[in-house]
């Protein structure tokens, strides 16, 4: 169902709906070719007083995070998207944007990964938990529950859709395509900015195959 009846909305709800075919998960990464990820990631365990588990530290060195839209999981009886995987630096989603983020390492959790409503995907790194993955749901006090033993196991249950071509066409051929269709009374100004922004979010993204090994 449509959240709310607007026209433009329901716009944005149909083309959601389009191109659905879910594939192993896929990441649009933050890393860029002139960012010695093993130094970061290295200087970012020293900095924290941390050792990575090994798959997620080679995810991180890899990717160094990323967006991943139209990304979820069904897990434990845990059912919700994963937004986007933490970086390292100036990236849209950074761990030095983690509120209270000391506070999640004392309880031997990194957060990694957040879906839409700010709930984490946190992985232990004590010595009891090391490896393992978490869900911390806001509504629920950010309790730690238990989703799989291995990063790895996690990535696998996750699924994603790639990218509808509609999201990142430009607003001349969005228009055209209104006007052909004979709804060009419904092109607001309104229209148009959520058009634009749908382009700025989704225009510069790549996606790749999660790989670990």
């Amino acid at each position: 169902m449509c959240p709310n009846d607007s026209f433009e909305n329901k716009l944005l709800y149909s083309v959601l709906l389009l191109n659905r075919k879910e594939k192993k998960m896929l990441i649009s990464k933050y890393l860029t070719s002139d960012t010695d990820m093993e130094k970061e990631v290295a200087a970012f365990e020293e900095k924290f007083r941390m050792a990575l588990p090994e798959p997620y530290r080679k995810f991180l060195i890899r990717y160094n995070g990323g967006e991943t839209p139209d990304t979820s999981f069904k897990i434990n009886r845990e059912d919700s998207d994963v937004r986007a995987f933490y970086g390292i630096g100036d990236v849209e989603y950074s761990f030095d944007k983690i509120l209270e983020f000391d506070v999640y390492l004392k309880r031997g959790l990194l957060p990694i990964a957040r879906d839409f409503f700010g709930n984490y995907v946190a992985i232990g790194i004590s010595a009891d938990e090391s490896g393992k993955i978490f869900f911390l749901d806001h509504e629920k006090n950010m309790k730690a529950k238990l989703l799989t033993d291995t990063f790895e196991e996690f990535v696998k249950k996750c699924k994603s859709k790639k990218i509808a071509e509609e999201r990142t066409r430009s607003i001349e051929e969005r228009e055209r395509s209104m006007i052909e269709a004979g709804n060009e009374m419904r092109i607001t100004d309104g229209l148009r900015k959520i058009w634009a922004e749908e382009i700025r979010k989704y225009g510069g993204m790549k996606q790749e195959r999660v790989v670990l090994k």
